[in-house]
């Protein structure tokens, strides 16, 4: 299992890989291949592979934003959103979700897409695209 954590002023981000991890310093990005978590103190993602961009120097940066690949998961304490593609990014608190059945539970409900989801935390939004409401 390889580990990488990147610090800030608000929280402390930890990526793993059961396969490995792997640093493009010219393109400030971080991936990680094979069983791949992100965990913060708010929200956790798990995917087969997870690319990190990041400002700053590695082990001292910022990560901006985190884009999952294959079987993606974000997790928060509120909600639990499932399928195979996410783009979060974390300076304006958005997620970009496609792919086909797309889930996203909550204690309000669970709302299903089958294109695409934006879910802006800051807005208190959802946007979807071919949905549908249970």
């Amino acid at each position: 299992m390889a580990t990488a954590s990147e610090l800030d002023a608000e929280s402390k981000i930890e990526i793993k890989a059961s396969d490995k991890l792997e640093w493009n310093q010219l393109e400030n990005k971080i991936i990680a291949y094979g069983d791949s978590v992100v965990k913060s103190s708010f929200f956790s993602i798990n995917a087969n592979e997870i690319v990190g961009f990041y400002q700053g120097q590695i082990g001292q940066g910022k990560i901006q934003r985190l884009i999952a690949n294959k079987n993606a998961v974000f997790e928060t304490s509120q909600i639990i959103i499932n399928s195979n593609f996410m783009n979060y990014n974390l300076v304006k608190e958005t997620l970009l979700v496609k792919g086909d059945n797309i889930s996203m539970l909550s204690n309000l409900g669970t709302v299903y897409s089958q294109n695409k989801l934006l879910y802006s935390k800051d807005e208190k939004k959802i946007i979807r695209e071919n949905n549908k409401i249970k």
